[in-house]
């Protein structure tokens, strides 16, 4: 019988291990940035920007949006995982053709096709991931947290080392593309060591689960493709309206972004498996909902502000004056944060009660408004990275 205090010393070793491995991931992720930054130019970050922008066509399709119903119904994984895997690796292989088919078509929307090696690279990874997103699942499902963190430090560990030693060794914005994908191997890897693998079974794959799954499917699916807007529609349209700036924006956006994955990034693995399990005790789960609203608030807003404060002159520092012109980005994204990072856990609050419906309609809202005031803020008047950064701040906060 799962107990209040059990549930609470689950929920409070998860969030440890993740703060830990998002705090590990955030500074191998400064590193790699402040080489990047002094290698590589704002061409290639730009070429980065559009190549990732694309993949919002393909967001739809990543791991068939089966892993939420996995860590929704942990008690149903021997019985979940077969079908569950099937979608997930049908849907990747497919998403992967998908991407390489957008690009191949949007050559002339940027009249250049250098980006495309980079899909090239990225088409894989997504073909080759669903090992690594089923076993990672298993394990936050068992509420093994210690060693969900250790797959996601081993990654980051090779991850990072890559693409320091490959963008030192000049090969330009291929740095962001292939050490994910080693990454990956490595996530489809060490898992097995650390026992995720036991209870795994493909077959038989019963008529009735995977109807079941394929239904969850049809809302979990768009809420990944609208998720894919809200997290690179942006980009795409910058790189299609204003792609001189694209590359400042970018490189401003993701140093800011990475505070606020330092918080959010592993709410999914914790939360949703652990909360799942209070779904017939509602006080409870409302309770254990509050205090991680509270928990967040109370956190996020100091850290906002240090980060704002900070943006200016660490910047100038770490870089020199060399991207100056990303302070105010960095700064826009920083008086959002607020707001921000509370997102994620209201989203696993609608997800763990089961409301796809709803999840997918306000992640679609939420893409579609970003883009569209992304498009008007680049039809602004001498508009730079900076101006547009602060006209979707208002977006951020009003959908957040």
């Amino acid at each position: 019988m799962t107990t209040p205090q059990s549930m609470r010393a689950a929920t409070i070793r998860g969030a440890s291990w993740a703060t830990a491995a998002a705090l590990f991931t955030k500074i191998a992720g400064l590193a790699v940035q402040w080489v990047f930054g002094w290698m590589l130019m704002p061409e290639d970050f730009e070429l980065w920007g559009i190549a990732t922008s694309l993949t919002i066509f393909t967001a739809a399709l990543s791991d068939g949006g089966v892993l939420r119903l996995l860590k929704q119904q942990p008690d149903r994984y021997g019985e979940l995982c077969g079908p569950a895997t099937l979608v997930a690796a049908v849907a990747n292989v497919l998403g992967g053709v998908l991407l390489l088919v957008v690009g191949w078509s949007s050559r002339s929307l940027y009249d250049s096709d250098a980006f495309m090696p980079l899909l090239a690279w990225l088409a894989v990874g997504m073909m080759i991931r669903t090992p690594a997103s089923i076993l990672k699942s298993k394990l936050a499902i068992d509420l093994r947290f210690g060693a969900v963190s250790g797959v996601e430090i081993a990654s980051v560990v090779v991850r990072s080392t890559a693409m320091i030693w490959m963008a030192t060794a000049g090969y330009g914005p291929l740095s962001f593309v292939v050490p994910p994908l080693i990454a990956t191997i490595v996530e489809s890897i060490v898992p097995v060591f650390l026992g995720a693998a036991r209870g795994f079974r493909i077959w038989p794959i019963r008529r009735r689960t995977l109807v079941e799954v394929l239904a969850v499917s049809r809302w979990t699916v768009p809420t990944t493709a609208a998720g894919g807007l809200t997290r690179r529609g942006d980009y795409l349209v910058l790189g299609l309206v204003l792609p001189g700036v694209l590359g400042v924006y970018f490189f401003g956006y993701q140093l800011a972004a990475s505070a606020i994955q330092l918080f959010t990034g592993g709410l999914q693995s914790v939360l949703l498996p652990t909360l799942a399990k209070l779904l017939r005790d509602p006080p409870r789960l409302a309770a254990g909902f509050s205090r991680v609203f509270r928990m967040l608030a109370f956190v996020t807003c100091p850290a906002g502000a240090l980060l704002f404060l900070a943006a200016d002159p660490g910047i100038h520092l770490l870089w020199q004056g060399r991207w100056d012109a990303a302070i105010p980005v960095t700064e826009a994204v920083a008086a959002s944060l607020v707001v921000q990072a509370v997102v994620p856990a209201c989203a696993i609050a609608i997800e763990t009660v089961g409301r796809w419906g709803i999840r997918m309609l306000l992640q679609l809202l939420d893409g579609v408004s970003l883009m569209a005031v992304t498009w008007v803020a680049a039809t602004v008047p001498d508009a730079d990275a900076g101006t547009i950064a602060w006209i979707l701040v208002a977006q951020r906060v009003v959908f957040g």
